[in-house]
């Protein structure tokens, strides 16, 4: 993620064998970032442990923004693997992009980890179960916690954390598929990102018919097991197929490969894909009824900055929020539990109140975000992401 705002410049154009300097940032994708986060937090906040809907409104919200945060997160797990394949470094090794990642994200994690801790873990909000024992709270500070099925673990302390253990494993592995994915030709790149979409659907399928059936309600009040939803939607290597189609989806562009999608028209088909999930079997709801769109839209809007293309993604505002969209994702859960506690309870609100309430949330969630992005993320990764003989050389 991006440390500030860049000013506004034209964007050269997008070369159709090559690629611009490494350094270069793609500012519509930074913009988008802002929005994926944005879907996260109102599925958060629609959640019944959250949410200051009551009574129908409430159900009316919970079943409209079920997919709001599984969406928001395939699009992250996707645009980390374009991203980073796009901003390869001819002269990088393995220690100095690990050093680079490492730096990028676990500053954010041990402060809002240790927020969480103090704040509401204690209380186990999300489960019921209390994170002061090692066996959730150590998995959780070392990004190992959504390598277990256990729920209790996989959302011990600051819940939405379990993603940066995902995370974790795609930077692991990012030198060697980078190094597999750079061999293919490039006239095989979109069957390629065929066979890994088709293995991003066949997940679900596989949950269904390898894994116990739901009885009662199942958890967390959803159609499924706890088995089911680690194996779709938790399990690392599992969403390692998102980050490596980011990839493939990075190389298509680069290598002229690209065909002329809309972005407009992308976004319509994320659109469509939303709607769709209302009609599929809840576990094809996480990833696979929207992997199509989210595939396409971030390309689609990779080569149309490429061709200096306007976007409101890549406005000031936008690409401001999209810098801040890490710490938000990472702070946005500690503030919406504290902030619920303290001035919420039991309280019974009207719909035009929650509105207001959901409202006055995010305000706050922004500000603690940018807290944390000026005082921890960016002063880490300036001073931190590079060892002290590069920056020398520098």
């Amino acid at each position: 993620m991006a440390t500030q705002a860049p000013p506004q410049q034209p964007t050269p154009s997008l070369p159709q064998t090559s690629r611009p300097a490494p350094r270069n940032r793609l500012h519509s994708l930074t913009g988008m970032r802002a929005v994926a986060a944005a879907m996260v937090f109102v599925f958060h906040t629609t959640q019944p442990q959250i949410s200051p809907f009551t009574g129908t409104t409430a159900a009316r919200a919970a079943r409209w923004f079920t997919c709001f945060g599984p969406i928001g997160v395939s699009f992250f797990f996707v645009l980390s693997g374009f991203v980073l394949t796009w901003a390869v470094r001819k002269d990088d090794t393995p220690g100095r992009f690990y050093r680079r990642r490492l730096v990028r994200i676990y500053p954010n994690h041990v402060v809002t980890f240790a927020a969480a801790l103090v704040l509401f873990a204690s209380a186990g909000v999300m489960t019921g179960t209390k994170a002061t024992t090692p066996r959730l709270w150590l998995p959780n500070l070392f990004l190992l916690h959504a390598w277990t099925p256990h729920l209790d673990v996989q959302l011990g302390v600051n819940p939405p954390s379990w993603s940066l253990s995902c995370e974790a494993l795609f930077y692991l592995c990012f030198p060697l598929l980078y190094a597999l994915i750079r061999k293919i030709p490039p006239r095989a790149l979109w069957a390629t990102a065929g066979v890994i979409t088709a293995l991003v659907v066949a997940v679900p399928a596989l949950a269904y018919a390898v894994l116990p059936g739901v009885h009662g309600a199942g958890v967390l009040g959803l159609p499924v097991t706890p088995d089911q939803l680690w194996l779709v939607y938790v399990f690392p290597p599992a969403r390692l197929l998102e980050f490596a189609l980011g990839m493939v989806m990075a190389r298509i562009v680069l290598t002229g490969r690209w065909v002329p999608i809309p972005t407009a028209a992308a976004a319509l088909l994320a659109v469509g894909g939303y709607f769709l999930t209302f009609s599929l079997p809840f576990l094809y709801r996480f990833e696979a009824a929207t992997i199509v769109p989210l595939a396409l839209l971030i390309p689609a809007a990779a080569a149309a900055e490429g061709r200096g293309r306007r976007s409101v993604m890549r406005s000031r505002v936008m690409v401001r929020l999209g810098d801040l969209s890490f710490a938000f994702f990472m702070i946005h859960a500690v503030m919406l539990v504290t902030l619920t506690r303290l001035f919420a309870g039991h309280q019974q609100w009207s719909d035009g109140q929650a509105y207001g309430v959901i409202a006055a949330y995010a305000t706050l969630s922004l500000a603690a975000a940018w807290v944390l992005n000026t005082f921890v993320e960016r002063p880490m990764v300036r001073h931190f992401s590079q060892s002290r003989a590069l920056r020398a050389t520098d």
